[in-house]
């Protein structure tokens, strides 16, 4: 099931409110912050950091999306990891 916040991001995705859906991206990211070890663990999470990432870099923060994009490739080749660092990196 989708996460609500997750929900928001992608349709202000959609609709090219970039600015918005990277205010509901880091929001959900953020609720992981005090357990790094789960977030880790959790399959897919680079594909939240990859549109993070291109969010961030489509509002002007190219810095910022770097560092998020940086970030998703430091995590596991996880099945569900692998298809989403193979697209951070065709960004770089």
């Amino acid at each position: 099931e989708l996460n609500p916040l997750m929900h928001k991001s992608r349709l202000a995705m959609l609709r090219s409110r970039y600015d918005q859906a990277t205010k509901h991206l880091k929001v959900y990211l953020d609720s992981f912050r005090d357990d790094e070890v789960l977030l880790h663990r959790r399959e897919a999470f680079v594909e939240i950091l990859y549109f993070y990432g291109l969010c961030l870099k489509k509002i002007g923060k190219e810095k910022e999306a770097y560092l998020v994009w940086q970030r998703g490739l430091s995590f596991p080749d996880e099945p569900g990891n692998h298809k989403w660092k193979e697209m951070i990196r065709t960004k770089y």
